[in-house]
This record gives C-alpha cells, structure tokens and sequence, in this order.
C-alpha cells in the first residue's frame, strides 16, 4: 500500500509540473494565420484577449502551487489534486457571468453599429464606403472584426467574401442576420437597405432587453450558488487549520477514494449549475467563405 501512495504521490507531483508549465508557456494551438494589417489592427484594438490569456495561465500556476504545497504538507496525493483542482476550476465558474454579460454587450454593439450604418446609408448609398466609414466609430466589443473589415475593403477586396468573413470573425447568429440583409443590399442594389437595417436594429435592442431581463432573475440563484460555495471552502479550510484530527480518517487510502468521489461529485454540481444558468449559443447559418456552412 505504501508503494501504491509513493506512486500516486509522483503522479500528482508530475501533474503538477505540468500544470505549472501550461500556466506559464500555455496549451493553445496557433491561430490560423492572418495578414500582417489585421494582425496589427486586433493587436491595437482588442488588447483584452491577451489578458485574458494571461489572467489563466497564472490560476494553472497557481492552481500547480498549491497542490504541491499540499502534497508536501499532507502527503496525500488525493488532497492535492483536489486543492488544486478547486483553484483551477473555481474562478472560471464564478466568471462565467461576466462572460454572459460580455455576449449581452457584444450584442447591443452590434445594435449601435447597425443603426450607425442604417443613418450613414441614408445619405451615402455606396455601401463599401459606407461600411469602412462606420468601422471608423464602431463599438469597442466589435471594433476588432470591423477594423479587419475595413482593412480588407481598403485592399480591394469584393464585398460579398468580406462580409462573409466579417460574419466568421462576429461568429454568432444576429451577426450572420446583418451579414444576410447587407448582402441581400449588396444583390438588390434598390433602396429600402437602410430601413431593413433600422427594423434589424429594433429587433436586436429587443433581444438585448429580454437578456437583461433574463440574467437579471438568474443572479439569484447565482448569489445562493456563490455563497454556498463560500461556506464549503471556509469550513473546510477552519478543519484543516483548527481541528485537523477531524479530517484524519481521509488519511487512509480509502478515506483517499472517499474525498476523491467528494471532489468529483462536487464539481459535477457545479457544472451542472453553471450548464442551468449558461445561455445557449446562437445557432449559425450563413456559408463562410470556405463554404464551411
């Protein structure tokens, strides 16, 4: 039993190491290469994807620590991948509502912008012009694909494989919907562009309303989510720090199976509560440029 515990124990150490080199260097594969002005321009304007980035490979750092501190202290392999489990996984439970939050913003840029063009349409029919003019005062959440956008259209690209590439990058339901009616324009080439964009406006700050709405009853059970959770950890950590001969039992290799099958258990339910108050994604349905969709 003792070499069955010496090899958990360098298992959860070499697990650990590899946490911490993942937190530090990162785990995601290259992005599709892009050309050099786009590149430049993301960079410029959408800074925040690198901090996110950032901001998780130091919780996998952080997360590595401390489930090796726990297992030099305890010497309970199963305690470390718990404790660092809990600090990997905790956080981007807890932030899942701000990222809800961002989608509801993203959404209503995308209704500024379309009203912004459906007002500049109204006294400039030339429609490529047009959309490198609105990308100049785009919203911040979308400023990124528009700034491609325009980058594109200024190179001389057509139209149509530019939008449909703007589409990609928004990757999102209403995206592909102004994408669709600016392409419908583009075919048409009649009037009437400006007020389909209007009433597409209208529609989407209907959306933007009821999401608000919705969210804002589901921070309830939010809140109750949150504080449980709050209670979980301070009670454990006052056992481990003022009455740790309560958690002695959990020292045997079976009380190591036990606080595994608590530590799966409790993360199912954390899941399974974030799955209840995430939001399902926007079904997509126009054809990408590749002819992907």
């Amino acid at each position: 039993m003792n070499t069955l515990l010496a090899a958990a124990a360098g298992a959860a150490v070499a697990l650990g190491l590899l946490m911490l080199a993942a937190g530090l260097y990162g785990t995601d594969q290259p992005e599709r290469p892009r050309s050099a002005p786009s590149r430049r321009v993301r960079a410029m304007l959408n800074p925040a994807a690198g901090h996110r980035s950032r901001h998780r490979r130091l919780e996998l750092a952080a997360a590595a620590v401390v489930g090796l501190m726990l297992l030099l202290v305890s010497g309970l392999p199963v305690t470390a991948l718990v404790g660092a489990g809990a600090v990997a996984g905790i956080p981007p439970l807890l932030l899942s509502v701000k990222a809800t939050a961002g989608e509801i913003e993203r959404l209503e840029a995308l209704q500024t912008w379309v009203r912004r063009l459906s007002d500049l349409l109204s006294t400039n029919s030339e429609l490529t012009r047009t959309l490198i003019e609105s990308a100049r005062t785009a919203p911040k959440p979308i400023a990124g694909p528009l700034a491609d956008l325009a980058v594109r259209l200024d190179a001389g690209w057509s139209v149509d494989p530019a939008l449909r590439l703007l589409a990609d990058d928004l990757d999102s339901g209403t995206g592909d919907l102004i994408v669709a009616a600016l392409l419908l324009g583009l075919q048409d080439r009649g009037g009437g562009l400006a007020e389909v964009l209007t009433r597409l406006a209208d529609t989407i700050a209907d959306d933007v309303s009821t999401r608000r709405t919705i969210e804002s009853e589901r921070e309830k059970p939010r809140q109750t989510a949150r504080l449980v959770l709050l209670i979980m950890v301070v009670v454990a950590g006052g056992l481990v720090l003022l009455n740790p001969a309560y958690l002695a039992p959990y020292a045997t290799p079976v009380g190591q199976v036990v606080l595994a099958v608590i530590g799966v258990y409790m993360a199912a339910c954390l899941l399974w509560l974030r799955s209840l108050a995430a939001t399902p994604a926007e079904a997509r349905f126009l054809t990408s440029v590749g002819g992907a969709r």
